[in-house]
């Protein structure tokens, strides 16, 4: 199972009902960002007590930090769910979506109950992503750590899920 970007009451719901592992693709820490999309400690809790993975959206500045989404503020996401939920459930979500929202609407598309950033994410596209890698590595984050955050953690996750694919005939 997926959840994008639910809110409260629908990651509650999904919590209820899940009895195998899911991503919560794109999501921020409540704790530190206060917006309704984000991730309470408990909500992130019960996706570890269900073998899921959390992807922190690092290229979504009102879901780090409105006035700071920086690739610190990004990295602070990480390390809260590591603190919350475990080093095995936290992964990259960064929802790169700026690009098509200038083009097709001029700027972000407004989401109810979160107000929209006055600055841009400093990790705006998949070429940003290795400041990422150098922010953890900064932080002394162990290299194993590194490579189940940077993709190893969600691919257990489908792996368990979705099993191996069949051979190509």
């Amino acid at each position: 199972m997926w959840i994008g970007a639910l809110g409260v009451a629908g990651v509650d719901d999904v919590l209820e009902r899940a009895t195998r592992p899911f991503l919560a693709s794109h999501s921020g820490c409540r704790a530190i960002t206060d917006v309704h999309r984000n991730l309470s400690d408990e909500q992130l809790e019960g996706i570890a007590e269900r073998g899921g993975v959390v992807g922190v959206a690092v290229a979504v500045p009102q879901f780090l930090d409105a006035e700071n989404p920086s690739v610190e503020r990004a990295v602070d996401h990480i390390e809260h769910v590591m603190a919350t939920a475990g080093v095995d459930r936290v992964g990259i979500g960064p929802d790169f979506i700026e690009d098509y929202f200038q083009a097709a609407y001029g700027g972000w598309v407004p989401v109810p109950g979160v107000e929209n950033s006055p600055h841009h994410a400093e990790i705006e596209r998949p070429a940003d992503l290795p400041k990422v890698t150098a922010e953890m590595v900064r932080r002394g984050f162990p290299e194993h750590d590194i490579r189940k955050i940077l993709g190893g953690n969600v691919q257990r996750v489908l792996h368990d899920v979705m099993g191996n694919p069949r051979p190509a005939r």
